[in-house]
């Protein structure tokens, strides 16, 4: 181990805030480590996470399970963008609060409206908390509305069936009054639901099958309803999936294009018997979109090419001899070649 100051504590503190800040950082590191313990013998884990965490093992666990949990929260609150949250009956009174600064020509200040709203009272208070709460049951009212509204277009999937209590769970809620009564005094508030946990379960385990035939049964019942309303759930559910993954990725109906070049939708369902024939009818006798003729340009007049008719009707015109090729003129080397004789 290095000596304080050095840079395994510059490494410590470095990872340390990561790992508390970025619960997917924390998880890889677990993850890696882990994959080394495996990987390599003699593997110095818990010198390692010391290095790196400084804290222990199941801290880092506790960090992970608590963004987890964050996250799922997040994905299934439904939050709709144009509904505005009500205020609470401090910022009602801070408008009023400032209306009055405004008023009085002096400045705004947050830590004398907040000063201000607890002199007030009960009976002035009352007045923002009873308008709080109007505007808090209406927000809710438009809240519903629009969750339904976009459960009921798939934007937003529905409820999702929750598992039914099991025996053991429902005895624990049986016995858990009279357990916490038997540690009322342990000052040891945080470590009483681990007690409680652990009487409990010898506590079961000491009931013979008939006691807990009540507990069982119980649940067997309800399980038979939540096991098809899950089914049916996760039915609807990919569904749902399907049809928003669809209309992300902007699908359009197929279209064949034919080799004449008319274009016809292809059919998704089969006709009905009764209509089977009609339709082949239909079909044979269907006619197709013609195809729009190429623009013409006009042709020059020596490539226009008559038809026989009018060829039949043009009387025969003589033939005119071709011209005589012209003599090309002699060039001045020419001429001076022929006109001197060559020299013996």
């Amino acid at each position: 181990m290095s000596a304080p100051g050095s840079d395994t504590d510059d490494q410590h503190s470095i990872w340390n805030g990561r790992l508390k800040t970025n619960a997917k950082e924390a998880k890889f590191f677990l993850e890696f480590l882990d994959a080394l313990t495996v990987r390599f013998d003699g593997m110095p884990t818990d010198e390692i996470l010391q290095t790196f965490w400084g804290e222990s093992k199941e801290a880092l666990m506790k960090i992970i399970k608590k963004a987890n949990k964050r996250e799922k929260k997040v994905e299934a609150k439904f939050a709709p963008k144009d509904l505005k949250k009500p205020a609470t009956a401090n910022i009602l009174f801070q408008k009023d609060f400032k209306e009055r600064c405004d008023k009085n020509g002096t400045k705004f200040d947050l830590k004398a409206s907040a000063d201000a709203y607890k002199a007030l009272s009960d009976k002035e208070r009352a007045k923002y908390v009873k308008q709080a709460q109007d505007m808090r049951a209406q927000y809710q009212q438009e809240y519903d509305r629009l969750r339904s509204a976009a459960i009921q277009s798939g934007a937003f999937p529905a409820d999702k069936p929750k598992k039914p209590m099991t025996a053991y769970f429902r005895y624990l809620q049986e016995v858990r009054t009279q357990l916490m009564e038997k540690y009322a005094d342990d000052k040891d508030r945080k470590g009483v639901n681990g007690k409680v946990a652990k009487d409990s379960a010898e506590m079961w385990k000491a009931l013979t099958d008939k006691q807990k035939e009540k507990y069982e049964s119980a649940y067997q019942k309800e399980k038979v309803s939540y096991d098809a309303a899950i089914s049916k759930w996760d039915t609807n559910e990919t569904n749902r999936r399907k049809r928003q993954n669809g209309a992300a990725a902007g699908e359009a109906d197929p279209v064949e294009i034919e080799s004449s070049g008319s274009k016809k939708k292809a059919v998704k369902a089969a006709p009905a018997p009764a209509a089977a024939a009609s339709s082949a009818a239909a079909s044979d006798s269907e006619v197709e979109e013609p195809v729009k003729p190429a623009k013409q340009t006009k042709a020059p007049a020596k490539a226009i090419v008559h038809s026989e008719s009018e060829q039949e009707e043009q009387p025969a015109q003589e033939e005119q001899p071709a011209p005589a090729p012209k003599e090309k003129k002699a060039t001045p080397a020419a001429k001076a070649s022929t006109s001197k004789p060559k020299s013996k």
